[in-house]
């Protein structure tokens, strides 16, 4: 009944304190079977490596499945601001073929699906900033922003509020 919708990037070092603190993984366990998750790039483009960074994820998902998508998000995260060199290490430990992810990354195919993702968070929902969390109820549609990398306790409320809609 409730879904929310990350619109972040890579380098933001906002998005890795939200990723760090735990708090989605944290509220997925707590909502078991009630919360679903969606990621969307959000690159600035005072951040260079975001918008690349976002290909090579969306790359990957095809090449590799969604499971590679997540562990890739996940592994950039942990290992700090990306480098090209951390996402090449990342790459290489999820065991996709990097040429072919190369290939895909220098064809830019999903540049405008990443321009569409921020352009929705944008237009839609009102995000200027990352990490920009929506929280909908997908019954009502209702939802609100948590702008920012928020302690767990305010998505937590936010999904209470949502939930007895």
């Amino acid at each position: 009944p409730i879904t929310i919708i990350e619109f972040s990037d890579y380098e933001c070092p906002f998005c890795k304190r939200q990723h760090d603190s735990g708090a989605i993984k944290n509220l997925m366990t707590k909502y078991d079977g009630k919360l679903a998750v969606v990621f969307k790039h959000y690159p600035p483009p005072f951040h260079p490596l975001a918008k690349p960074g976002a290909l090579t994820a969306e790359c990957i998902g095809e090449i590799g499945g969604g499971n590679k998508f997540n562990q890739f998000i996940d592994q950039v995260f942990t290992k700090g601001t990306p480098t090209t060199a951390i996402m090449e290490e990342v790459i290489k430990a999820l065991g996709v073929d990097a040429k072919k992810i190369k290939a895909c990354v220098d064809s830019a195919k999903y540049a405008s699906k990443i321009d569409a993702h921020a352009s929705e968070g944008q237009t839609k929902f009102g995000v200027n900033g990352t990490p920009g969390n929506v929280i909908i109820n997908t019954k009502t549609g209702k939802y609100e922003v948590v702008s920012g990398a928020q302690p767990e306790a305010n998505f937590d409320a936010a999904i209470v509020r949502l939930l007895a809609e």
